[in-house]
C-alpha cells in the first residue's frame, strides 16, 4: 500500500511526501489495493467491478510504479559516491 511504501523509500533517502504524483494517487491506488485484499482475503466477490474498471486499475497501477521507478532511478542517478 502507498503508505507502507512511502516508509520504505524513506529509509532509502527518498521523501514521497514531497512528490506530486504520489500525492495525487496515493489514495486511489490504496483503494485499489483494499479492493484487491478484500478480494483475495475477506470473500469480495467483485461484482461491483466492470472488465473496464480492472483495465483502468492496471493502468492506474503501472502509472505510479513507473512513477515509484522514476524516483528511485533520480536517487540513483544523483547519488554521492561514498566509496
Amino acid at each position: 500500500n502507498p503508505f507502507r511504501t512511502r516508509e520504505l523509500f524513506a529509509m532509502f533517502g527518498i521523501n514521497l511526501s514531497e512528490v506530486d504524483y504520489y500525492n495525487q494517487n496515493k489514495d486511489n491506488v490504496n483503494q485499489i489495493v483494499v479492493k484487491r485484499n478484500n478480494i483475495l482475503h475477506h470473500n469480495d466477490d467483485a461484482s461491483d467491478l466492470s472488465n473496464q474498471d480492472i483495465l483502468n486499475y492496471l493502468t492506474e497501477i503501472k502509472k505510479y510504479c513507473k512513477n515509484l521507478d522514476e524516483q528511485v532511478e533520480c536517487k540513483i542517478t544523483n547519488r554521492n559516491h561514498c566509496v
